[in-house]
Protein backbone atom coordinates (compact mmCIF):
# COMPACT_ATOMS: atom_id res chain seq x y z
CA UNK A 1 0.00 0.00 0.00
CA UNK A 2 1.39 3.60 -1.24
CA UNK A 3 0.50 5.18 2.38
CA UNK A 4 2.51 2.73 4.74
CA UNK A 5 5.47 3.56 6.78
CA UNK A 6 7.85 1.83 8.86
CA UNK A 7 8.58 2.29 12.30
CA UNK A 8 11.36 1.16 14.43
CA UNK A 9 12.77 1.05 17.82
CA UNK A 10 9.68 0.10 19.70
CA UNK A 11 9.77 -1.48 22.69
CA UNK A 12 9.07 -4.96 22.91
CA UNK A 13 5.83 -4.03 25.06
CA UNK A 14 4.30 -1.89 21.99
CA UNK A 15 1.35 -3.35 21.05
CA UNK A 16 -0.93 -2.59 17.25
CA UNK A 17 -3.11 -0.44 19.19
CA UNK A 18 -0.19 1.91 20.52
CA UNK A 19 0.42 2.59 16.94
CA UNK A 20 -2.93 3.37 15.97
CA UNK A 21 -3.29 5.90 18.69
CA UNK A 22 -0.08 7.18 18.28
CA UNK A 23 -0.41 7.72 14.96
CA UNK A 24 -4.45 8.56 14.45
CA UNK A 25 -4.16 11.41 17.23
CA UNK A 26 -0.97 13.09 15.37
CA UNK A 27 -1.49 12.56 11.48
CA UNK A 28 -4.55 11.01 10.79
CA UNK A 29 -7.09 8.03 9.68
CA UNK A 30 -5.50 5.13 9.78
CA UNK A 31 -6.50 1.64 7.93
CA UNK A 32 -3.92 -0.84 9.74
CA UNK A 33 -1.02 -1.12 11.98
CA UNK A 34 1.16 -3.80 12.81
CA UNK A 35 3.44 -5.00 14.96
CA UNK A 36 5.88 -7.65 13.44
CA UNK A 37 6.57 -10.75 15.87
CA UNK A 38 8.58 -13.92 15.99
CA UNK A 39 6.00 -16.39 14.71
CA UNK A 40 4.92 -18.62 17.85
CA UNK A 41 2.98 -21.85 17.45
CA UNK A 42 0.98 -22.21 20.10
CA UNK A 43 -2.08 -19.28 19.06
CA UNK A 44 -2.73 -18.71 23.19
CA UNK A 45 0.50 -17.15 23.16
CA UNK A 46 2.08 -13.50 20.32
CA UNK A 47 5.30 -14.31 19.17
CA UNK A 48 8.43 -11.91 20.60
CA UNK A 49 8.14 -8.58 19.15
CA UNK A 50 10.51 -7.52 16.16
CA UNK A 51 11.03 -4.17 17.52
CA UNK A 52 9.60 -2.84 14.31
CA UNK A 53 5.89 -2.65 12.99
CA UNK A 54 3.68 -1.00 9.84
CA UNK A 55 1.49 1.68 10.13
CA UNK A 56 -0.97 2.15 6.73
CA UNK A 57 -2.51 5.29 6.06
CA UNK A 58 -5.59 6.45 4.77
CA UNK A 59 -4.04 9.58 2.88
CA UNK A 60 -0.77 10.65 1.71
CA UNK A 61 -0.96 13.81 3.91
CA UNK A 62 -1.21 11.98 7.37
CA UNK A 63 2.45 9.83 5.82
CA UNK A 64 4.00 13.03 5.37
CA UNK A 65 3.07 14.49 9.16
CA UNK A 66 4.14 11.15 10.13
CA UNK A 67 7.59 11.19 8.22
CA UNK A 68 7.93 14.71 9.56
CA UNK A 69 7.25 13.69 13.46
CA UNK A 70 10.51 10.82 13.19
CA UNK A 71 12.55 12.67 15.39
CA UNK A 72 10.70 13.50 18.10
CA UNK A 73 7.70 10.72 18.13
CA UNK A 74 7.73 8.37 21.18
CA UNK A 75 5.62 5.65 21.79
CA UNK A 76 5.65 3.81 25.49
CA UNK A 77 8.80 6.01 26.75
CA UNK A 78 10.73 4.91 24.02
CA UNK A 79 11.74 6.94 20.97
CA UNK A 80 11.26 5.93 18.01
CA UNK A 81 12.35 6.16 14.04
CA UNK A 82 10.31 6.19 11.15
Amino acid sequence: HPFTIRVIFLSPETEDMDLVDVFRRKCGAIVHAKIMRDKHHDPQHKGKSKGWGLVQFEERDSVEKALALSDVIGIQGKSVKI
